[in-house]
């Protein structure tokens, strides 16, 4: 199939299973019977009718061996965002095994913003792995982060050797850091370094340019 075609068949898929009501989509969801396209498709509706009464099936769905069946089980959990998913997500994101769905449990904690979260998303920022730390640095940005994270933000602006790395710890830092980080900040504003995986032609001073402004604007609406 051409991405235009598999485009076409997804839509089709979902437009079907929206006649069906939450029972028959988490059956569909946790059939391995079912094809994984459908499977995925059912976990997506469940997640856009925000269903909280299968979140406790979305989290077995999330240990599924086929990573798009599995991914999209975590994608629903985090549209839904009940706090009950949090310490499998936790799990799921500590487990190396499939880097796809490590990254999309931890996007998955930073939608729901449990603060339960927060220590092992911190220690996430030190991992090998460039997109474990990206994806972590801007997760953590759904979070009321404590001090100790938000100087892990600021030791991976300052020190860490990706690009993108740095920029999302920075705009992560506009959004949980004080008015007293705009001097930390303005620091790296000559860092033009291209950041790689993001449309358009962004550098990191590109990002710390914002988390200046939006750290500037809270400073003044709280005057």
């Amino acid at each position: 199939m051409t991405p235009e075609e598999e485009q076409f068949e997804w839509q089709r898929i979902v437009s079907e299973l929206k006649e069906r009501d939450a029972r028959m989509l988490i059956a569909s969801a946790i059939d391995s019977q079912v094809n994984a396209r459908e499977r995925a498709a059912a976990c997506f509706v469940l997640g856009q009718r925000r269903e909280r009464s299968v979140v406790t099936d979305l989290i077995d769905v999330a240990y599924d061996p086929s990573e798009l069946v599995s991914i999209s089980a975590i994608v629903a959990l985090s549209v839904i965002g009940s706090r009950k998913a949090t310490r499998q997500l936790i799990r799921l994101a500590s487990n190396p095994r499939v880097l796809n769905v490590r990254t999309a449990a931890i996007s998955a904690l930073g939608f729901i913003g449990d603060p339960r979260a927060e220590p092992i998303m911190r220690r996430f920022l030190t991992n090998a792995n460039d997109l474990i730390r990206s994806v972590s640095a801007s997760s953590l940005s759904g979070l009321r982060c404590r001090r100790a994270t938000v100087d892990a933000l600021t030791d991976r602006l300052e020190r860490d050797p990706n690009p993108r790395v740095r920029w999302a710890a920075a705009l992560t830092l506009g959004h949980v850091a004080g008015p007293d980080w705009i001097e930390i900040l303005e620091r790296h504003l000559g860092d033009d370094q291209l950041v790689d995986g993001i449309p358009g032609q962004l550098s990191v001073a590109e990002g710390v340019r914002d988390a200046i402004v939006w750290l500037r604007e809270r400073s003044l609406l709280r005057r």
